[in-house]
């Protein structure tokens, strides 16, 4: 690998392993041959391969306006995702840590 990995921007690992990974699929050789000839490190070869494939999988972020009035009075938003599974946060829960918000959607 690369000696100057670290110092590439986020942008420019996705493209080196997009690369990895095209690459790989043209050499006709397994993952662990592939990775032996190329210096890889079969943990940083399963993590990107994983993180690439998900990113195809076309899930998208979306902008969401906080604050919306609940039937109680409070404030909540909720998502509900085109397989009809249903997420709802009271945002006056986590009026002091949005962070542990974000963090906790993330999880689900």
């Amino acid at each position: 690998m690369q000696s100057d990995y670290r110092e590439k921007t986020p942008q420019e690992k996705r493209e080196f392993w997009e690369d990895q990974l095209r690459f790989w699929q043209e050499s006709g050789l397994s993952q662990n041959e592939y990775c032996k000839r190329h210096g890889i490190k079969s943990s940083q070869w399963f993590y990107w391969r994983r993180r690439c494939r998900d990113d195809e999988t076309g899930i998208t972020l979306v902008p969401l306006k906080l604050g919306a009035p609940s039937e109680n009075g409070g404030k909540v938003v909720r998502v509900i995702t085109p397989n009809g599974f249903t997420i709802e946060l009271d945002l006056d829960a986590y009026q002091p840590s949005f962070s542990r918000l974000i963090r906790e959607v993330a999880a689900i």
